[in-house]
C-alpha cells in the first residue's frame, strides 16, 4: 500500500510539473523499490489530460491531477495483463481469474469511463488446476470488432465487447510453444497475433481463418503494432533482439539486422519518429521511419515493458518495479 501511494504521488507531481522540466531526454519519474518487480503492463494518456496505467494487480486512472485505483485484484483472485480504451467512456481490461473454484479468462468492460465494470461472458471453460489456467495477455479493438489472445487461444467480439467467442484454441504442434502474447487489428477484417517460438498468425477475413506467417525467427515475439500500413514486431531472447518490419500492410515481414544484445518489449511511432524499449532500460530512437535506430540514454536499468507517445515530443515508458519514465523534447 505504501508503494502504491508513493507511486501515485510521484505520478501526480510529474504530470503537473511537465512544463517546468528540461527537454530532449528521458527522465525517471518513479520506481517502486518495494513492489517486488511488479511491472506497468500498459499505459496511455489523452490530450485532455486523462491517463490510464495497468499493473497485474490494479488499473489506475489519472484525472484532475490525481491517480485513483479503478480496479484491483480482489484478494489475489484476479490478474490483469492488457487494456484498451476506444473512447473516454468505453474500455476493456483482460487477464485471468479464479471463479467458483475454477481458473479461467477475465474480461471486464466499462461504458461509463471506469465508474462501473461488468464481466463479459466467453465460451472458455475453467479448469481446477492453476497450471492449466487460461490467461488473456493482449487485446485490440477496431470499431465494434476486436480480439484478445493468450496461450493457444484467440477470442473474438463482433458486438463491441459484449460477448466473446473462441476462434482458435489448442492448435499447437507437439513440442511447439503456441503462447500468444500480443495482438493488433487494423480493421474489422485484418488482425495479427504473435508470441513464442516466432509464431505470427494473420487473419484477413475477420478471424474466420488464421494463417501462420513465416517471419524467419523462432525467438519470442513480445509486441506487434501497426501505424498505418507499416507494422512492427519486436522481441528476442538469448542475448539478441528481434526487430521485424512490414511496409505492405503485413503481407511480408523483413528482419532488421541489429547487434543489440537485449530483448525488446514494445515499439511506438508518431509520424517518422519511433522508439523501441526493452530489457535493462534499453531505449532506441529513429527519426527516419525505422530505417536506422540509435541508442538513447536511459535513466533506469529496469526492464521497460510498454511505451506510449502523444506527440513526437511527449511520451512515457513503463517497466518493472512500477518504473515510469517521461520523454520531452
Amino acid at each position: 500500500m505504501v508503494g502504491k501511494c508513493w507511486l501515485s504521488s510521484m505520478l501526480t507531481i510529474f504530470l503537473l510539473g511537465w512544463s517546468a522540466c528540461s527537454t530532449g531526454k528521458w527522465e525517471l519519474v518513479s520506481t517502486d523499490h518495494i513492489s517486488d518487480g511488479v511491472p506497468i503492463e500498459s499505459l496511455t494518456f489523452s490530450k485532455d489530460g486523462q491517463g490510464w496505467s495497468l499493473t497485474p494487480g490494479e488499473l489506475l486512472r489519472f484525472t484532475k491531477g490525481n491517480w485513483t485505483t479503478v480496479l484491483s485484484n480482489q484478494n489475489n483472485e484476479r490478474v490483469f495483463y492488457s487494456f484498451v480504451f476506444s473512447s473516454d467512456l468505453h474500455g476493456i481490461v483482460v487477464g485471468g481469474q479464479k471463479k467458483n473454484g475454477l481458473y479461467t479468462v477475465l474480461i471486464l468492460q466499462t461504458t461509463d469511463g471506469g465508474v462501473t465494470w461488468q464481466e463479459r461472458p466467453t465460451d472458455v471453460k475453467g479448469d481446477p488446476d492453476i497450471h492449466n489456467m487460461s490467461l488473456l495477455q493482449s487485446i485490440s479493438l477496431c470499431g465494434t470488432s476486436g480480439w484478445a489472445v493468450g496461450q493457444n487461444l484467440i477470442l473474438h467480439t463482433s458486438d463491441d465487447g459484449q460477448t466473446w467467442q473462441r476462434q482458435r484454441w489448442n492448435t499447437g504442434k507437439e513440442g511447439v510453444d503456441t503462447r500468444l502474447g500480443t495482438v493488433t487489428c487494423t480493421s474489422s477484417l485484418r488482425a495479427w497475433a504473435a508470441g513464442a517460438d516466432g509464431l505470427v498468425l494473420r487473419t484477413i477475413d475477420g478471424g474466420n481463418s488464421w494463417t501462420q506467417q513465416d517471419v524467419g525467427t523462432t525467438d519470442i515475439l513480445m509486441r506487434v503494432r501497426f501505424f498505418g500500413d507499416t507494422g512492427w514486431i519486436v522481441g528476442g531472447t538469448h542475448g539478441k533482439a528481434v526487430i521485424l518490419n512490414t511496409r505492405d500492410h503485413g503481407e511480408t515481414w523483413q528482419a532488421q539486422q541489429t547487434d543489440l544484445t537485449k530483448g525488446l518489449l514494445d515499439v511506438f511511432f508518431t509520424g517518422s519518429k519511433g522508439w523501441l524499449v526493452g530489457e535493462t532500460g534499453t531505449i532506441l530512437k529513429t527519426e527516419d521511419g525505422g530505417l536506422t535506430w540509435t541508442r538513447q540514454e536511459s535513466p533506469t536499468v529496469e526492464n521497460l515493458t510498454c511505451i506510449f507517445f502523444l506527440s513526437p515530443n511527449k511520451g512515457w515508458a513503463g517497466g518493472d518495479k512500477r518504473t515510469l519514465l517521461r520523454f520531452s523534447d
